[in-house]
């Protein structure tokens, strides 16, 4: 990788394949962002020869095009840095054709260890055995169809306050939220160091959760059964810039639409975060049977994406 920045582990870039569409032809390209330009002989098997929590993540961006259609050798391309410097984040790819990154830190790198080159102690080591710090809240999405150096956007994008590092991990759901869960960069459980292990599941709702419209799809055909010839789904050019008199907004769900509208009503600022502690018999529909288990709380923020919290 150009720049000297190492992608795989203990470095943990994230990488993600752009989508495939008729404009690019279904080419693949692979965007990698992130990790860490940290001197290659940093660390040996036993522990690091650095202090590894106090060097910046890299915010480079490279896309790479494993088989360019014009037949040239593959190379990498210099896209626009990440927001921040990001070590251990997560892509996830979208119904929308952007893509989101989230979780990570700012310094350091994926791993743990009770002492470094110039730590000699773990009592000393300042994050406990994480060789991270600096975790990162707020997500942000990439806009692979804008110009370079304005695809990237943290804009109106929530935060969360519990560090997602080492062993977290992020998925999209079937209604295109994103659950986000875990945490531990350290050996084994650890429940009163800096970075603890983390039993806590949020969902992210991304910007087209409160689009005003939603895409009208014609075709769809009302069975399918094998060897039936192929079919097109047409989506009218109306569906995304509100033109259409035709659409019915689908918010998340119902039982979700009400929970944001009951958090809404509580906040007194636009930029006002509010934390709802709710009884335990709502921790059933996380898999729990609410008898001795913590209470479940929801964060939800007035701006137009919104994170919901869970305890497990």
């Amino acid at each position: 990788m150009p720049s000297g920045v190492a992608r795989v582990y203990p470095a943990s870039r994230t990488v993600a394949m752009l989508p495939l569409t008729p404009a690019n032809n279904y080419t693949p390209t692979m965007l990698f962002c992130a990790g860490s330009d940290m001197p290659a002989d940093y660390r040996n098997y036993s522990w690091p020869f650095y202090n590894t929590w106090t060097y910046p993540a890299s915010k480079d961006c490279q896309r790479l095009t494993p088989e360019p259609l014009d037949g040239s050798a593959p190379a990498c391309e210099q896209d626009g840095d990440i927001l921040l410097g990001r070590t251990m984040g997560q892509f996830v790819s979208l119904p929308d054709g952007t893509v989101l990154v989230i979780d990570s830190a700012t310094n350091g790198t994926a791993g743990f260890a009770n002492q470094t080159l110039y730590v000699p102690s773990l009592d000393q080591m300042p994050f406990f055995q994480s060789l991270a710090s600096g975790p990162v809240g707020t997500p942000a999405i990439y806009n692979p169809n804008a110009p370079k150096g304005s695809r990237w956007s943290n804009a109106g994008l929530g935060s969360s306050s519990i560090a997602r590092m080492s062993h977290s991990t992020t998925i999209l759901l079937p209604d295109a939220s994103v659950l986000i869960a875990g945490s531990n960069p350290n050996l084994d459980v650890e429940l009163t160091v800096p970075y603890p292990t983390t039993y806590t599941a949020e969902i992210f709702y991304p910007p087209y959760f409160w689009s005003s419209v939603r895409p009208q799809v014609t075709g769809v055909p009302q069975t399918l059964s094998y060897g039936v010839p192929y079919f097109n789904l047409t989506v009218s050019l109306t569906s995304y810039n509100g033109t259409s008199s035709n659409f019915q907004h689908r918010a998340p769900s119902a039982a979700k639409m009400q929970r944001m509208r009951r958090a809404a009503s509580r906040v007194q600022s636009p930029s006002m975060l509010r934390t709802i502690d709710r009884s335990c018999s709502i921790c059933k529909d996380m898999g729990h049977s609410g008898e001795g288990t913590r209470a479940r709380r929801a964060t939800l923020y007035t701006t137009e994406n919104g994170i919901q919290t869970y305890g497990m």
